[in-house]
């Protein structure tokens, strides 16, 4: 695309050049200049399909990268690690994987456009305006080196605030449906202020972004100009006149070029950036849950066990059985419940199950009572699966529906090992 509309500066200036002593010749290119400009949107709607498959792909990548480096790692199954890295890996990689090739194209297009300008323009006119086009390049790219790493770090700040109201949004749905006063307006005011700093942040690095591109942009504009100045008076054909005003417009646009490449290639360093913290999402740690663990105030089926090992033997006796851990809140029999799963055979259900996806719980519309007994319909019919880590699964229940799946639970538990966690 850029090539085309650089040949279409070639083309209209070559016409003027014949203007005088060629008349056909001049029609001629003249002819060609406007077939380019219709040829010129094709590779242009062609460029922006594959810019949006760009897009969907590189946060595909992510998204199956990080699952594939963080399956299985149940240790990370805590309150506090899902609000530091939920929203990076869901909201801010869609974003960022969506402003990435965004800029990343741009960037390009505009180098490639200002480059092919440059080459044409100092071809069809003197190739000593070339000289200035480089002065100002180097420019440019000096600023560049100077302003990276002050860039760098407000992008990273900006972003940190950013996440900060995507985390207070997480947590909107259940303050507000609620209907507490007293949570909600906790939440509402830790929205508004991290909302106001993450705004202040972001308007104050727009601001020095805008600062750095002007005064680039018009110092290497004046490299431009000066050359193009040295040229008019060194003319003095009405028709070296007429060819210069020709390829006016597309140096107008290469000096609006310098703009925008300092505007998109400064946003890009942001960018980048943010991607680099987004990387360190990727891949997360396990951690050793067994301080979290406190057997002394946990019993299974009514024993107690000194280590979890003495538990692994005790529940794999028999390949059926039901197995309810109890204690006190806050001995940790959720973490306990993780650190017994093993093999591959088997179906973890959280005590928020319904994000699990079985195929027949798609059901917006089901009570927590049908939602569970659908739930262990499935589970009942998984033939492969000969182990169930149930955790807090009759939380939501009443009195009615909680005896009614126990009674299921206990019928699963002559087919199956049920380990389970009940609530209360």
């Amino acid at each position: 695309m850029q090539a085309i509309v650089a040949l279409s500066t070639y083309l209209i200036a070559t016409s003027m050049k014949h203007i005088e002593s060629d008349l056909d010749s001049a029609y001629f290119y003249m002819m060609l200049f406007v077939v380019s400009l219709f040829l010129v949107y094709f590779p242009s709607a062609i460029s922006s399909i594959y810019l949006e498959k760009w897009k969907v792909s590189a946060q595909k990548r992510f998204i199956l990268g990080f699952t594939s480096l963080n399956f299985g790692k149940r240790s990370l199954d805590r309150q506090k690690n899902k609000d530091e890295h939920e929203s990076w890996v869901t909201t801010e990689s869609m974003l960022l994987y969506g402003e990435a090739p965004e800029s990343i194209y741009s960037i390009f297009g505009t180098v490639l456009n200002t480059l092919l300008s440059i080459i044409i323009v100092s071809m069809i006119l003197d190739i000593s305006i070339l000289l200035w086009y480089v002065l100002a390049i180097f420019l440019v790219v000096g600023i560049k080196i100077l302003s990276k790493d002050k860039i760098a770090a407000n992008a990273k700040l900006v972003q940190g605030k950013r996440n900060a109201v995507i985390s207070v949004l997480s947590r909107m749905w259940v303050n507000t449906i609620s209907g507490s006063p007293k949570t909600f307006k906790n939440w509402q005011q830790g929205y508004l202020k991290n909302t106001y700093v993450w705004k202040k942040k972001a308007a104050q690095n727009e601001l020095f972004l805008m600062g750095i591109s002007s005064v680039s942009a018009m110092l290497a504009l004046a490299f431009i100009c000066a050359g193009n100045a040295l040229y008019l008076l060194s003319l003095s054909s009405t028709e070296a006149i007429a060819v210069f005003l020709v390829t006016m417009p597309r140096q107008v646009q290469i000096m609006q070029n310098t703009f925008m490449f300092f505007d998109h290639y400064l946003k890009w360093i942001g960018v980048a950036q943010k991607l680099e913290n987004l990387d360190q999402h990727l891949e997360l740690k396990s951690e050793d849950t067994s301080q979290y663990i406190n057997l002394e105030d946990i019993s299974i089926n009514g024993n107690q066990f000194d280590s979890i090992d003495e538990i692994k033997a005790y529940i794999q006796r028999q390949p059926y059985g039901r197995y309810t851990i109890q204690g006190k809140n806050g001995a940790g029999k959720s973490t306990l419940l993780r650190r017994l799963v093993e093999g591959d055979k088997y179906v973890l259900v959280p005590s928020s199950f319904r994000d699990l996806e079985f195929s027949n719980l798609r059901d917006n519309t089901s009570s927590d009572g049908e939602s569970v007994r659908k739930l262990f319909d499935s589970l009942h019919h998984v033939k492969e699966i000969d182990t169930l880590y149930l955790d807090e699964w009759d939380a939501s229940l009443d009195i009615y529906n909680k005896a009614h799946m126990h009674a299921e639970v206990r019928e699963l538990a002559e087919q199956k090992r049920i380990i389970e966690v009940v609530h209360g």
